[in-house]
């Protein structure tokens, strides 16, 4: 039954980076809806770990715990690798929309006067930037430690270096003074995001339909984004009939007439980046090329 709500109560999973999203959305919404109050309800973690956030905001979104919950896209594909909206249709959810992709600009945070010696140890937060880092920094060693908060505590405790984590991430996670570190730019065209990172999905009940607090924060671009992540996704994975690519992962950057798709894989052990662009109406003849290098690369020839 269609409810008209005065309070909104906002559900975010309760880890530094989900309070900050909230935070962020919450005056979103208030800008659009000046006459509603927003309420910020933190879901507690039991296990502490990703895999947990997007169940418990389910079940409280289906225990009428909190009206929306808002999470980044990633943390839907963690634990289950379909299209979104089919996971949510399970889960008795409605996507309420797709909000603006925030930065995925890449950074190294290092302690302040740090020197970084022949065989550094550095923490990040995914595979593709580890690759990254052994790129830049062959004889290096990478510790992939899940969450920025986490990564930090490393370089706090001297167990590593430096870290290379999202910029979004950094930005949001401390306001004051950067916690005493440094914060260098770090090769920000050559990281790679994970798939769906820092692009914010607002949720709600399958039908419940709060179409007058979400539907005016609804992005084209990125629903744009979101959608043909999942279709390039869908179709490199058709091509893979021997399941040689253990990992892949989609970048979609739309504005009004361009387009700019990056991806990274890994196949046969062996990291590979297809980078191409063009204008939004050459998605097709875009899509074309990204699957003649895939055809390339799984008949054992290296990309142009």
């Amino acid at each position: 039954m269609r409810r008209d709500f005065c309070n909104i109560r906002l559900g975010v999973y309760a880890s530094t980076l989900s309070v900050r999203l909230g935070e962020s959305v919450i005056k979103e919404l208030q800008k659009v809806n000046p006459d509603r109050f927003v309420e910020l309800i933190k879901i507690k973690p039991v296990l502490k770990n990703t895999k947990e956030e997007f169940r418990l905001l389910s079940e409280a979104l289906n225990n009428d715990v909190i009206d929306m919950a808002v999470c980044f896209l990633d943390r839907i594909y963690v634990i289950d690798n379909r299209p979104v909206k089919d996971v949510l249709a399970d889960n008795g959810l409605g996507l309420a929309t797709v909000l603006s992709r925030l930065s995925t600009d890449t950074v190294m945070v290092l302690k302040k006067n740090t020197m970084i010696d022949s065989k550094p140890i550095f923490a990040t937060d995914c595979r593709e930037r580890a690759y990254q880092i052994k790129d830049r920094f062959p004889d290096s060693k990478v510790k992939i430690i899940d969450g920025v908060n986490s990564c930090l505590n490393e370089l706090n405790s001297g167990n590593v270096v430096g870290a290379v984590l999202p910029e979004c991430a950094l930005k949001l996670l401390n306001k004051e003074n950067f916690r005493g570190f440094e914060y260098l730019n770090y090769d920000r065209h050559m990281m790679t995001p994970i798939m769906g990172q820092a692009m914010a999905l607002l949720l709600e009940r399958d039908g419940e339909g709060l179409e007058n607090s979400s539907k005016r924060l609804l992005d084209g671009d990125a629903a744009y984004e979101l959608f043909m992540e999942r279709e390039i996704y869908d179709k490199i994975k058709d091509k893979d009939l021997d399941e040689r690519i253990s990992y892949i992962t989609v970048s979609v950057k739309s504005t009004m007439d361009s387009l700019d798709v990056n991806i990274f894989l890994i196949l046969d052990n062996k990291p590979f980046r297809i980078r191409l662009g063009g204008n939004k109406l050459e998605k097709n003849f875009i899509m074309h090329r990204i699957l003649e290098e895939i055809d390339e690369l799984l008949s054992g020839l290296k990309i142009r």
